[in-house]
């Protein structure tokens, strides 16, 4: 008969051992474990462009936007060392900038690069000096570095932005960003710069170029880069003025208009002789401009 006592069965179940079963059947049974994955075909957990050749991957990583290249920079480890690539972020600035005035393609001069400074170069620290209107060390060699890193960091104006990036150009590329909404000038600014000079009484009576009462009211200001090669104009243009670092603002060459005293008032708008006070604003692109109802300045 089929039928088996409740010991029969408990006996048969307690033979049913390891040691009993055939050797092809003991190999299958070890063989089969769903939950374990062979090293050598096992997937690494990782991002389908980490795989790319670090040449090509930079390349690629190349076409973002700032705000996409941060994102991107969240997937992996490799994409986030590599989002800080000082060639990605010089491009950024590079194309950021192309439409601003007053930012060559240096280090933005106004972040606190402290913790930056081993990155830094010789000419890198230069730039960022020139920039600031700081002092030059004198010729120094090569080997001098820390002497200018050290002016560097003595340097930095109170209204250096500051953060934590580890990138230098990256860095720039934000502080210029923060820095455009900035609406005081610096004294440094104001006599690093060249200004075009228009007065309303010249400008009205028709003396100087027919681009002036454009470059005076259009927010563009296109007309600035083409007023010098307008040879078939034979009006004045509008003169350039520096505002120099004895306390006196003339022209760069001529006579007008006639050197006069200027100040720098507490609330950061200049102050020219005995003349109302100039208010200073900020366009988008950057530019200054400096103006009371009849002069205007506005920087180059």
């Amino acid at each position: 008969m089929l039928t088996m006592t409740r010991a029969g069965r408990v006996s048969s179940s307690r033979s049913w051992s390891s040691k009993n079963k055939p050797m092809t059947q003991q190999a299958y049974l070890e063989s089969f474990k769903p939950f374990t994955v062979n090293k050598s075909s096992r997937l690494t957990a990782t991002d389908p462009l980490s795989t790319l050749p670090l040449e090509l991957l930079l390349f690629t990583l190349s076409f973002l936007s700032a705000k996409d290249l941060l994102t991107t920079s969240s997937l992996s480890s490799l994409l986030w060392e590599l989002s800080h690539d000082e060639s990605l972020w010089k491009q950024l600035c590079k194309q950021s900038w192309s439409s601003k005035r007053h930012l060559p393609l240096r280090l933005f001069p106004f972040y606190a690069y402290g913790p930056l400074l081993d990155k830094l170069s010789v000419s890198e620290c230069k730039d960022i000096l020139k920039g600031r209107g700081a002092n030059m060390p004198p010729q120094l060699e090569s080997e001098d570095i820390h002497v200018l890193k050290s002016q560097v960091t003595a340097s930095t104006p109170s209204h250096a932005v500051c953060g934590a990036c580890a990138s230098k150009w990256k860095a720039s590329y934000f502080a210029a960003q923060i820095d455009l909404h900035r609406k005081v000038i610096t004294e440094q600014e104001l006599q690093l710069l060249d200004w075009h000079y228009i007065d309303t009484w010249t400008l009205h009576d028709g003396g100087y170029s027919d681009d002036s009462e454009s470059m005076l009211n259009d927010d563009d200001d296109t007309s600035i880069n083409t007023h010098h090669s307008n040879a078939t104009n034979n009006k004045p243009q509008y003169p350039i003025v520096n505002f120099f670092a004895d306390g006196t603002r003339g022209p760069i060459s001529g006579s007008r208009p006639r050197r006069c005293d200027y100040i720098m008032t507490a609330d950061g708008h200049v102050q020219v002789g005995q003349y109302p006070r100039h208010v200073v604003h900020r366009r988008s692109d950057g530019r200054w401009v400096i103006q009371n109802d009849w002069v205007t300045y506005k920087s180059i």
